[in-house]
């Protein structure tokens, strides 16, 4: 993630870290790693194919319209998920569940950008 390379690369904020966590008796130790919900469906459990067969309740005509975000996608030479630029994996999910994904201009901008779709 993102955050572990900061704290790895840079001395600073990682000082800043441990002495935030130290009074509380806490340190870290650079084994965890933040994931979003869709890389552990996608890389750890063989993402939209091997979810495709489970599903009991199909979303048939519902049309869901798929956010990314600016952390799951980028910096892409960190995150390494999905295409930055034109990703696909959520939508493959939504088929999956059985719904229409929606294309949206906004899909992949950050959470706090304006709106203007």
């Amino acid at each position: 993630s993102l955050a572990r390379h900061t704290l790895k690369e840079n001395a600073t904020v990682a000082r800043r870290v441990e002495e935030t966590l130290r009074p509380l008796g806490l340190r870290y130790e650079g084994r965890a790693e933040a994931r979003h919900l869709l890389q552990i469906l996608v890389e750890d459990l063989g993402g939209a194919e091997r979810l495709k067969p489970l599903i009991r309740r199909p979303l048939t005509g519902l049309k869901v319209g798929a956010f990314y975000g600016c952390h799951l996608l980028r910096p892409h030479d960190h995150v390494e998920f999905d295409d930055p630029e034109d990703p696909h994996s959520f939508e493959d999910v939504i088929r999956a569940l059985g719904a229409e994904p929606v294309d949206y201009r906004g899909r992949c901008s950050a959470a706090g950008s304006p709106s203007s779709s």
